[in-house]
């Protein structure tokens, strides 16, 4: 029943909402989209199974709040587009509240929590801005298939190498994102080329999502894994197929290959890590 609820509740949210939305603003779609992942992960993050405090007790408690605040930036990402020239301020300034949230207050942190905030700042911001001046040709339907897979394999590893507890929080996150993408007609083939307009604001919840997870579980444990922060930055690689050879594949070539480059840096995580780890008692 619990695992039951993990899966469905943020699932179940994000679809009602993005098709609430598209049934009665189908005009400003681009405005829900983001609002309905992060109340999708909002939703799995406070109820049943292991909900997390209303009020938040330790720094990665407010990962709810801040995916909220994510979802409000992406959508006036969404409306003003990816050319304005005030964008990379406004990602700035979504960086830094994620930042003030997230980062814990220990006073042994390393960095020390002013450079932490402008590390972690930058970290953020960066992600965002360089995904959203993808060729829209890459922000297609494909583009929300990887930003689910990706902000899911950050999920996994923060499971494996961190904490349960903080990688089944995590999870919610590409759970609201599976549920967008449930939605009969959502993306229907009429409105194909409205889906790079319509992604932008998920972008900013994408990055706030599987890039604040991946620094919680880089910070909770005694002997950080900066490691981690490389996986939610593996959609970055699509750069790679807007100019030269690789930006004249198409079809179910480019699919594949875009897939394949893009997995290829957790599975490049996930071995690095397995070749340098040293047995305990366990084995």
């Amino acid at each position: 029943m619990e695992i039951a609820a993990l899966l469905i509740i943020p699932i179940a949210t994000a679809a009602a909402v993005a098709a609430l939305g598209r049934w009665l603003l189908p005009g400003a779609f681009r405005y829900v989209l983001p609002v309905a992942i992060a109340a999708g992960f909002a939703a799995g993050c406070f109820l049943f199974p292991d909900r997390l405090p209303l009020i938040a007790e330790r720094y990665w408690h407010w990962l709810p709040y801040v995916a909220l605040i994510a979802a409000v930036f992406g959508a006036v990402t969404a409306a003003r587009g990816e050319r304005a020239y005030d964008l990379p301020f406004w990602l700035l300034v979504l960086g830094f509240i994620a930042a003030w949230l997230i980062v814990p207050r220990y006073p042994d942190l390393k960095p020390s929590r002013p450079w932490s905030l402008l590390l972690v700042t930058t970290y953020l911001a960066g992600i965002t801005w360089l995904l959203t001046q993808l060729p829209e040709r890459l922000r297609g339907r494909l583009f929300l298939a990887i930003l689910t897979l990706t902000a899911l394999a950050t999920t996994v590893l923060v499971t494996a190498e961190v904490s349960l507890r903080i990688g089944t929080v995590a999870l919610r996150g590409p759970l609201a994102m599976l549920g967008c993408q449930l939605v009969p007609r959502l993306f229907a083939k009429s409105n194909w080329d409205q889906i790079p307009r319509e992604l932008l604001g998920v972008i900013s919840v994408f990055a706030i999502l599987a890039g604040g997870s991946a620094y919680i579980g880089a910070v909770e444990l005694s002997s950080p894994h900066w490691l981690l922060l490389v996986v939610p930055a593996a959609p970055l690689v699509l750069w790679l197929f807007a100019f030269g050879p690789l930006s004249r594949l198409k079809g179910a070539t480019s699919i594949i290959a875009q897939l394949v480059a893009v997995a290829l840096v957790p599975l490049a995580i996930v071995l690095w890590i397995f070749l340098h780890a040293e047995p305990d008692e366990w084995g």
